[in-house]
């Protein structure tokens, strides 16, 4: 896939890009995703089938996207994206990085931490879904989606390279009635965000760029931001040896008798 290869070339060594299938130590798997971003040094794949799908540990995993070359409102791509990530919220469990966590297996001692801002664990997953055109897209097909699902069940960015993006993000009052309010910034991980006075979140379309760059601009908004949350999250590395001896305690239990 062309836009694996495109990101390959962007993200640095560090981080694996594939696809394929995301694992916990119990086996419990999510249905298949088209990007995975993993730690490249730590568990970039437990392994691939014949077929090229790759299975990932779930600590080894930094974000999961979907891509399409149309989008068409018939097919409900965000919402079964929704449902895709439902199952890897409630079905897999892997252990929240502490904010004492430097990295390396090095922990700080009781009562410090690094600063994470408003974040509350340092590896939350990031998502996405990237269109390469919007066809028949508006925002109210999916309002009711957006605002019924839990924000950790819905894509933290939808990119349409003809259109524009949807988006979480941090929005001021506006001070008088006849003034609009004003975009803060993006919410890279909208679970955490906590408002203050005057503020409130919601999600937003917007377009990035002028006009005869918008498909440029529109990847590189979502290249920018996924490296973003590259750059802050911090994972935990996998215990393969848990996987493994659950790999082999499931292959033993279904030999036949």
């Amino acid at each position: 896939m062309l836009v694996r290869q495109m990101l390959r070339d962007r993200v640095p060594e560090l981080y694996h890009v594939g696809h394929g299938h995301v694992v916990d130590a119990s086996w419990h798997c999510s249905r298949q995703f088209d990007l995975i971003l993993a730690d490249h040094l730590g568990a970039a794949a437990l392994f691939r089938a014949q077929n090229t799908t790759s299975y990932y540990p779930f600590e080894a995993v930094y974000a999961v996207g979907e891509v399409k070359s149309a989008y068409y409102s018939s097919k409900r791509y965000i919402e079964c994206f929704s449902d895709s990530l439902r199952v890897l919220r409630t079905s897999l469990q892997r252990d929240e990085t502490p904010a004492n966590y430097l990295g390396g297996g090095l922990t700080l001692g009781t009562g410090l931490s690094v600063p994470i801002g408003e974040w509350r664990y340092r590896n939350p997953r990031f998502s996405f879904m990237l269109f390469a055109t919007a066809n028949d897209f508006s925002l109210s097909q999916v309002d009711e989606l957006f605002k019924t699902r839990p924000v950790t069940e819905l894509p933290s960015l939808v990119v349409f390279l003809d259109r524009g993006v949807l988006m979480n993000a941090r929005i001021a009052d506006a001070a008088t009635p006849d003034e609009p309010p004003c975009f803060v910034f993006m919410n890279l991980v909208p679970q955490f965000s906590s408002p203050g006075n005057g503020e409130h979140d919601s999600w937003v379309f917007a377009q990035v760029g002028p006009n005869e760059k918008r498909e440029a601009s529109a990847l590189a908004f979502l290249v920018m931001k996924l490296v973003n949350h590259l750059q802050d999250c911090l994972l935990m590395p996998p215990k393969l040896s848990q996987y493994f001896s659950t790999m082999l305690t499931l292959a033993h239990a279904e030999e036949p008798i």
